[in-house]
Protein backbone atom coordinates (compact mmCIF):
# COMPACT_ATOMS: atom_id res chain seq x y z
CA UNK A 1 0.00 0.00 0.00
CA UNK A 2 0.84 3.08 -0.59
CA UNK A 3 1.88 6.33 1.81
CA UNK A 4 -0.86 7.08 3.84
CA UNK A 5 -2.95 9.11 7.02
CA UNK A 6 -5.89 9.08 8.67
CA UNK A 7 -6.10 5.19 8.54
CA UNK A 8 -7.14 2.01 10.16
CA UNK A 9 -5.51 -0.78 11.38
CA UNK A 10 -5.99 -3.87 13.72
CA UNK A 11 -5.18 -7.27 14.80
CA UNK A 12 -7.55 -10.49 12.94
CA UNK A 13 -5.51 -12.98 13.88
CA UNK A 14 -2.19 -13.90 15.70
CA UNK A 15 -0.38 -13.17 12.34
CA UNK A 16 -1.98 -10.67 10.68
CA UNK A 17 -3.36 -6.92 10.47
CA UNK A 18 -5.69 -5.71 8.36
CA UNK A 19 -5.54 -1.85 7.03
CA UNK A 20 -8.39 -0.01 5.44
CA UNK A 21 -8.93 3.20 3.68
CA UNK A 22 -7.61 6.71 4.56
CA UNK A 23 -5.54 9.53 2.78
CA UNK A 24 -2.76 9.81 0.49
CA UNK A 25 -0.39 12.71 0.27
CA UNK A 26 -2.52 14.91 -1.72
CA UNK A 27 -6.01 14.23 0.57
CA UNK A 28 -7.86 11.75 -1.44
CA UNK A 29 -10.16 9.46 0.56
CA UNK A 30 -8.66 6.04 -0.16
CA UNK A 31 -10.95 2.54 0.12
CA UNK A 32 -9.05 -0.21 -0.05
CA UNK A 33 -8.18 -3.16 1.96
CA UNK A 34 -4.79 -4.74 2.95
CA UNK A 35 -3.95 -7.83 4.87
CA UNK A 36 0.18 -7.46 6.76
CA UNK A 37 1.07 -11.25 7.13
CA UNK A 38 3.16 -10.57 10.33
CA UNK A 39 4.93 -14.06 10.28
CA UNK A 40 7.78 -14.18 8.26
CA UNK A 41 8.81 -10.84 9.75
CA UNK A 42 9.62 -12.80 12.90
CA UNK A 43 11.61 -15.21 10.53
CA UNK A 44 15.54 -14.84 10.30
CA UNK A 45 15.48 -16.04 7.22
CA UNK A 46 12.95 -13.99 5.97
CA UNK A 47 13.98 -11.92 1.99
CA UNK A 48 13.12 -9.35 0.45
CA UNK A 49 11.56 -10.79 -2.38
CA UNK A 50 8.81 -12.58 0.09
CA UNK A 51 5.10 -10.88 -0.24
CA UNK A 52 3.90 -9.53 3.44
CA UNK A 53 1.13 -7.49 1.73
CA UNK A 54 -2.07 -8.78 0.31
CA UNK A 55 -4.61 -6.58 -1.41
CA UNK A 56 -8.15 -7.65 -0.80
CA UNK A 57 -10.90 -7.52 -3.26
CA UNK A 58 -14.42 -6.39 -1.81
CA UNK A 59 -17.55 -7.40 -2.92
CA UNK A 60 -19.80 -4.85 -3.47
CA UNK A 61 -18.73 -0.86 -2.75
CA UNK A 62 -18.46 0.48 0.88
CA UNK A 63 -21.55 3.22 1.42
CA UNK A 64 -20.24 5.30 3.88
CA UNK A 65 -17.55 7.77 2.23
CA UNK A 66 -15.20 8.49 5.01
CA UNK A 67 -14.35 11.85 5.41
CA UNK A 68 -11.44 11.61 8.32
CA UNK A 69 -9.65 9.44 11.18
CA UNK A 70 -11.02 5.50 10.71
CA UNK A 71 -10.39 3.28 13.46
CA UNK A 72 -11.79 -0.54 12.85
CA UNK A 73 -12.11 -3.08 14.85
CA UNK A 74 -11.98 -7.10 14.83
CA UNK A 75 -14.94 -8.98 15.80
CA UNK A 76 -16.64 -12.41 14.63
CA UNK A 77 -14.73 -12.25 11.52
CA UNK A 78 -15.80 -9.11 10.56
CA UNK A 79 -14.50 -5.49 10.70
CA UNK A 80 -15.99 -2.74 11.62
CA UNK A 81 -15.84 0.96 10.56
CA UNK A 82 -16.05 4.20 13.04
CA UNK A 83 -14.95 7.58 12.23
CA UNK A 84 -16.34 10.59 10.91
CA UNK A 85 -18.26 8.63 8.51
CA UNK A 86 -21.30 9.90 6.97
CA UNK A 87 -23.93 7.51 7.76
CA UNK A 88 -27.20 6.67 8.15
CA UNK A 89 -28.45 6.58 12.26
CA UNK A 90 -28.70 3.47 13.38
CA UNK A 91 -26.23 1.57 11.40
CA UNK A 92 -22.88 0.29 11.69
CA UNK A 93 -20.44 -0.40 8.47
CA UNK A 94 -18.60 -3.57 8.71
CA UNK A 95 -16.72 -6.22 6.26
CA UNK A 96 -16.97 -9.92 6.19
CA UNK A 97 -13.71 -10.93 6.02
CA UNK A 98 -15.03 -14.48 4.31
CA UNK A 99 -17.09 -13.06 1.80
CA UNK A 100 -15.22 -10.31 1.24
CA UNK A 101 -18.66 -8.38 1.61
CA UNK A 102 -19.33 -5.09 2.64
CA UNK A 103 -22.37 -4.85 4.86
CA UNK A 104 -24.77 -2.40 7.28
CA UNK A 105 -25.35 -3.43 10.37
CA UNK A 106 -28.22 -2.60 12.13
CA UNK A 107 -28.21 -0.60 15.81
CA UNK A 108 -30.59 0.26 18.52
CA UNK A 109 -29.92 2.71 21.32
CA UNK A 110 -28.04 5.31 21.88
CA UNK A 111 -25.20 5.35 19.45
CA UNK A 112 -21.90 7.65 19.76
CA UNK A 113 -21.45 10.84 17.30
CA UNK A 114 -20.25 10.84 13.81
CA UNK A 115 -16.55 11.95 14.78
CA UNK A 116 -13.36 10.28 14.99
CA UNK A 117 -12.50 8.09 17.77
CA UNK A 118 -10.93 4.81 18.80
CA UNK A 119 -12.89 1.41 18.94
CA UNK A 120 -11.39 -2.08 20.56
CA UNK A 121 -12.82 -5.59 20.67
CA UNK A 122 -13.44 -6.36 23.91
CA UNK A 123 -14.02 -10.26 23.93
CA UNK A 124 -13.65 -10.55 19.81
CA UNK A 125 -16.84 -11.73 19.43
CA UNK A 126 -19.80 -9.81 21.72
CA UNK A 127 -18.43 -6.62 22.69
CA UNK A 128 -17.22 -3.63 20.84
CA UNK A 129 -15.99 -0.40 23.07
CA UNK A 130 -15.45 3.20 21.25
CA UNK A 131 -14.14 5.82 22.62
CA UNK A 132 -14.67 9.62 21.11
CA UNK A 133 -14.27 13.09 21.36
CA UNK A 134 -16.95 14.73 23.74
CA UNK A 135 -17.67 17.61 25.08
CA UNK A 136 -16.66 18.02 28.60
CA UNK A 137 -18.72 17.74 31.47
CA UNK A 138 -19.25 20.28 34.69
CA UNK A 139 -17.06 17.49 36.29
CA UNK A 140 -14.52 16.82 33.67
CA UNK A 141 -15.03 13.55 32.90
CA UNK A 142 -13.09 11.67 30.11
CA UNK A 143 -13.77 11.70 26.63
CA UNK A 144 -17.35 9.72 25.69
CA UNK A 145 -17.37 5.54 25.66
CA UNK A 146 -19.97 3.44 24.26
CA UNK A 147 -20.16 -0.06 24.31
CA UNK A 148 -22.23 -2.10 21.51
CA UNK A 149 -23.45 -5.72 22.42
CA UNK A 150 -23.47 -7.69 19.46
CA UNK A 151 -25.44 -10.23 21.05
CA UNK A 152 -28.78 -8.65 20.62
CA UNK A 153 -30.92 -8.28 17.71
CA UNK A 154 -30.70 -5.49 16.48
CA UNK A 155 -27.01 -4.40 17.78
CA UNK A 156 -27.25 -1.76 21.09
CA UNK A 157 -25.47 0.46 21.67
CA UNK A 158 -25.09 1.68 25.78
CA UNK A 159 -22.94 4.77 27.09
CA UNK A 160 -20.36 4.03 29.96
CA UNK A 161 -20.77 6.53 32.79
CA UNK A 162 -18.12 7.03 34.92
CA UNK A 163 -19.66 10.17 36.67
CA UNK A 164 -19.75 8.32 40.07
CA UNK A 165 -16.32 7.93 40.27
CA UNK A 166 -15.42 9.56 43.66
CA UNK A 167 -11.37 9.33 44.10
CA UNK A 168 -9.27 12.60 42.40
CA UNK A 169 -10.79 14.04 39.46
CA UNK A 170 -6.96 14.63 38.15
CA UNK A 171 -6.47 11.06 37.72
CA UNK A 172 -8.66 10.99 35.30
CA UNK A 173 -7.81 12.09 31.99
CA UNK A 174 -9.16 15.22 30.66
CA UNK A 175 -11.18 15.84 27.07
CA UNK A 176 -8.52 15.39 24.14
CA UNK A 177 -8.59 14.68 20.56
CA UNK A 178 -5.83 12.71 18.33
CA UNK A 179 -4.96 10.77 21.11
CA UNK A 180 -4.11 6.77 20.85
CA UNK A 181 -5.85 3.69 22.63
CA UNK A 182 -5.26 0.41 23.35
CA UNK A 183 -7.32 -2.72 25.03
CA UNK A 184 -5.38 -5.29 27.27
CA UNK A 185 -8.11 -7.91 27.25
CA UNK A 186 -6.24 -10.25 29.64
CA UNK A 187 -6.00 -7.66 31.98
CA UNK A 188 -9.04 -5.82 31.81
CA UNK A 189 -7.21 -2.66 31.16
CA UNK A 190 -7.89 0.09 28.54
CA UNK A 191 -4.67 2.25 28.03
CA UNK A 192 -4.71 5.62 26.52
CA UNK A 193 -1.62 7.63 25.17
CA UNK A 194 -1.04 11.07 24.30
CA UNK A 195 -3.11 13.59 21.96
CA UNK A 196 -3.85 17.18 22.14
CA UNK A 197 -5.81 19.00 25.12
CA UNK A 198 -9.67 20.01 24.46
CA UNK A 199 -12.53 18.59 22.30
CA UNK A 200 -12.18 21.52 19.39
Amino acid sequence: PGPRRCHGMCNIEQDKVVMFGGRDCLGTALFDIWILDTAPLRSEGNKDDVSLWTKLKPKGKIRSRVREVVSIAHAGGKIYLFGKTPRSRGEVESFDLSSHKWERQVTCGQEPPEQDCQVHSIDNVKRLITISNHEPSACGMFNRMDILDMETTPMTWSTVNDISWCGDWTMIPGPRRSFASALDTTSGFLYVFGGVEGCR
